[in-house]
């Protein structure tokens, strides 16, 4: 037995979508992966798919959960946003890190996930190469292989704070210091 969307339910979708009540890359991402699976096909393209699976029903409904959880979750963000300014710790590569250092990325990853449950956060690590472009004498541009040393910057943390008390606050408690690398506190516009 085949199902198909109804005229009502793919222009239900295409509105969700539009208004990036689904995030693009998740709406492709199940997209894709159900039609790997055989769970859907494409008929004349992506407007005619066709469910060839009964467990798609099940699919479709956990699709409208998380999308109603990423828009809930988008609007507490904003919700929470409120006169707080944003902060960024820029950290240096000066740290000593430990014999494990699946340990360490570990605590940044405990820290940051424990930081959102309060306030807006984000923050990555960076890759040591990268470029350094210069136009004093035109423009150049120079690779880098690695990005070592106290003067390079191993990645950044984003948050929100009420001032820059809270906002010190916060950044006395990032795992760098523990391994004594150097972390600079500023506040963006």
């Amino acid at each position: 037995m085949r199902f198909y969307f109804s005229k009502k339910e793919k222009k239900h979708l295409k509105e969700m979508y539009q208004k990036n009540a689904i995030p693009s890359y998740l709406y492709h991402n199940i997209v894709s992966k159900l039609k790997s699976t055989g769970y859907i096909m494409s008929k004349g393209g992506s407007s005619g798919l066709i469910f060839v699976k009964r467990g798609m029903i099940l699919l479709v409904a956990i699709l409208i959960f998380f999308t109603g959880y990423y828009t809930a979750s988008k609007n507490q963000h904003k919700a929470m946003k409120t006169n707080r300014n944003n902060y960024m710790l820029i950290v240096h590569n000066d740290d000593i890190p430990p014999a494990d250092p699946h340990l360490q990325a570990k605590e940044y990853g405990k820290w940051l996930t424990e930081m959102k449950t309060v306030r807006i956060a984000s923050g990555e690590q960076l890759r040591e190469n990268g470029w350094i472009l210069s136009a004093l004498a035109g423009l150049q541009i120079r690779e880098v292989p690695s990005f070592k040393g106290k003067e390079g910057i191993g990645g950044y943390f984003i948050f929100e704070a009420d001032n820059k008390e809270e906002a010190l606050q916060i950044a006395q408690t990032c795992p760098h210091l523990k391994y004594k690398g150097t972390i600079e506190l500023r506040e963006l516009y």
